[in-house]
């Protein structure tokens, strides 16, 4: 079973690698910004729901649920799958459902600024509901 707490941290962990390699290994550090932003949603899901889906698209969608019924204060929907394009593109060389996206220092800086703040608004909902 998934651990809200867990997927957290994971998250956290993430985000702070992303961070260290944007200026050293761009792939590495999409992987880690997309990696961060799924481990923070799933543990996000975990905390309201008690369940997370395994599929991105559900989890984006999810995510957008909650910001649509007020328990988030900005719709990270966007923020999550753009992380997952960029990283497809850095791992791959591949747009996603052709849509383009520019992998560069700047953009995945860019995801890292967002994902903080998506970090930020989970973790005032499992401290607010004692999960931290």
């Amino acid at each position: 079973m998934r651990n809200a707490v867990e997927a957290f941290k994971r998250g956290k962990y993430a985000l702070t690698s992303a961070e260290k390699l944007a200026g050293i290994d761009l792939p590495a550090s999409a992987s880690r910004a997309y990696i961060a932003g799924e481990n923070l949603a799933v543990s996000l899901l975990l905390t309201i729901a008690g369940s997370a889906p395994r599929d991105h698209g559900k989890i984006w969608n999810s995510i957008k649920s909650l910001y649509e019924k007020g328990v988030l204060k900005e719709n990270y929907r966007s923020v999550l799958e753009t992380s997952y394009r960029i990283r497809i593109k850095a791992d791959y060389g591949e747009d996603v459902g052709g849509i383009a996206v520019a992998v560069s220092r700047e953009s995945i800086e860019k995801q890292i600024q967002n994902l903080n703040r998506f970090r930020d608004e989970v973790e005032g909902i499992l401290k607010e509901k004692g999960f931290i």
